[in-house]
C-alpha cells in the first residue's frame, strides 16, 4: 500500500528532488505547485500525512485523512492553528533535526564576523582596497568575552558548546535555571535578562515569538548593554524593536549586531537597518543547509513510519484533541525557537 504525502513547503525543484531521495517506498510524495488555495485544499483532502509551514483552521478541516501533520522544522508558533487541530483530533509533532547544529553554528558564523566586520574588510577589498591597519581599531576576538544566551534550550546549549572552544565564559537566561547538572556541563551561570544583557559582551537570541518575547529587547534595555557589545539574533525579528535597534547602533550605544531575521521579511530596502555598516544580515537561513534539509526529510518519514506502526511519534506538539499542547522535547526550553 502507498501512502500519501502533501508537502506544503517551498516550491522548488531541487527541493522536492532532495526531499524525495530520502523518502521510504511506501510513500508518495505531492508537493503544492502553486500558492493557489483550492489547490491546498485538494491535496490535503486525499493525504494520509502533510508537512506544512503553515496551517489554518480552514485548511485543517480539508484535512479529512490525515493521521499526522508533520511540522517542516520547529519556529511552529503562531502559524498553525492548534485548536483546529485539537478539534479535527489530529496530531502535529516539529522535527527539530537539522535546526539545531546548524542553527548554533550560524549563530557562531554571524558572531565572528560581527566581530571582524567582515562585510566592510571584504567590500573594501573588492573595491581594491587593503586596509591592512585602519580597521583594526573596529576589529575584536571572541576568545575571553562573556556570551549570553536568551534561550538556553536545545539551540542555547549547542551555541553554548561552540564558543565554549573559544574560550569565553557563558551566562544565560531563560523561563527558570536550568539543573546544576546542566549548568555544570556547559559551563554556564544563570542571570536574570536585565542583568545578563548589563554583562554581555555577545547577547543571542533563541526564542519564540510569544506575547511575553514580543519586543523583548526595545529602547530601555538595548540601553542596559555595553557599548563594546553585539547583539546575534537566530530566533524571531519581532524579539527586537528595529527603530530601538537602529538608533542603538547607530549612537553606539552597542557596537553592532548579526541578525538573520527581521520583522519584515523580506526586508524592505528602506529599512534603515541596511545602512549601517556594524550590522551582518543573512536571510533567515540559520537552518538552511542541504544537510540541514536531509535530517529533517529523515526526520518527517521517521515519524510516519511510527504513525503507521501504531507508536507514537517523535517531537509532538499535540498529541490528539484530548491531551493539551507539550513541549516540543523533554528538557527543550519554552523559548526556543528556530
Amino acid at each position: 500500500m502507498t501512502y500519501k504525502i502533501a508537502y506544503l513547503g517551498p516550491n522548488y525543484a531541487w527541493l522536492h528532488q532532495l526531499l524525495t531521495q530520502e523518502m521510504p517506498s511506501e510513500f508518495e510524495f505531492t508537493p503544492l505547485l502553486s500558492n493557489r488555495r483550492e489547490e491546498k485544499e485538494k491535496l490535503v483532502e486525499d493525504a494520509d500525512f502533510v508537512v506544512v509551514l503553515y496551517a489554518d483552521a480552514s485548511l485543517i478541516q480539508h484535512m479529512k485523512k490525515v493521521r499526522l501533520i508533520q511540522y517542516h522544522g520547529t519556529g511552529y508558533h503562531g502559524k498553525i492553528d492548534l485548536q483546529a487541530c485539537r478539534d479535527a483530533g489530529i496530531p502535529v509533532a516539529t522535527a527539530p533535526s537539522g535546526n539545531t547544529i546548524e542553527v548554533a553554528e550560524h549563530a557562531v558564523l554571524l558572531t565572528l564576523a560581527t566581530l571582524r566586520i567582515l562585510p566592510v574588510v571584504h567590500n573594501a577589498v573588492k573595491r581594491g582596497e587593503w586596509p591592512m591597519w585602519e580597521l583594526r581599531p573596529r576589529m575584536h576576538n571572541l576568545e575571553g568575552k562573556t556570551i549570553g544566551i536568551v534561550g538556553f534550550g536545545r539551540i542555547g546549549r549547542a551555541v553554548a558548546r561552540r564558543v565554549l572552544a573559544f574560550d569565553t565564559r557563558i551566562i544565560y537566561t531563560d523561563i527558570e535555571p536550568a539543573c546544576p547538572e546542566v549548568e555544570a556541563d556547559y559551563h554556564a551561570s544563570y542571570k536574570p535578562l536585565d542583568d545578563l544583557l548589563k554583562s554581555a559582551d555577545v547577547v543571542t537570541l533563541t526564542v519564540p515569538i510569544t506575547p511575553d518575547t514580543h519586543g523583548l529587547l526595545g529602547l530601555d534595555r538595548l540601553r542596559m548593554m555595553k557599548h563594546s557589545a553585539i547583539l546575534v539574533n537566530v530566533a524571531r525579528g519581532e524579539l527586537v524593536d528595529e527603530a530601538a535597534l537602529y538608533t542603538a547602533l547607530k549612537e553606539g550605544w552597542i557596537a553592532g549586531a548579526g541578525l538573520d531575521v527581521l520583522a519584515q521579511e523580506p526586508v524592505s530596502r528602506t529599512c534603515p537597518l541596511l545602512q549601517l555598516d556594524n550590522v551582518v544580515f543573512s536571510p533567515h537561513v540559520a537552518s538552511g543547509t542541504k544537510d540541514s534539509l536531509q535530517k529533517k526529510a529523515r526526520a518527517w518519514y521517521d515519524n510516519f513510519q511510527l504513525v503507521l506502526a501504531g507508536k507514537m511519534p517523535n517531537d509532538l506538539v499535540l498529541e490528539s484533541m484530548y491531551s493539551p499542547v507539550m513541549p516540543i522535547i523533554t528538557g527543550q526550553s519554552p523559548y526556543e525557537d528556530a
